[in-house]
């Protein structure tokens, strides 16, 4: 992918509200956007905010 954030890595930590939005505008500028995951939560499959993650991890981030 190229855009004038090539090169650039975010960090997303899955949340409600702007997050998603802002790392799908950052991803589709060129970021790699790699975003964190709650366990037990789904893949997201379908979600279009969720478009140009290069990874997705799922962590424990209570313990």
């Amino acid at each position: 992918m190229s855009g004038p954030l090539t090169g650039i890595r975010v960090v997303e930590i899955a949340s409600l509200g702007p997050g998603p939005f802002a790392a799908m505008v950052l991803a589709d500028l060129g970021a790699e956007v790699t975003r964190v995951d709650r366990i037990g939560t789904g893949d997201g499959a379908g979600d279009p905010l969720l478009r140009g993650r290069s990874a997705v991890v799922t962590a424990d981030l209570k313990t």
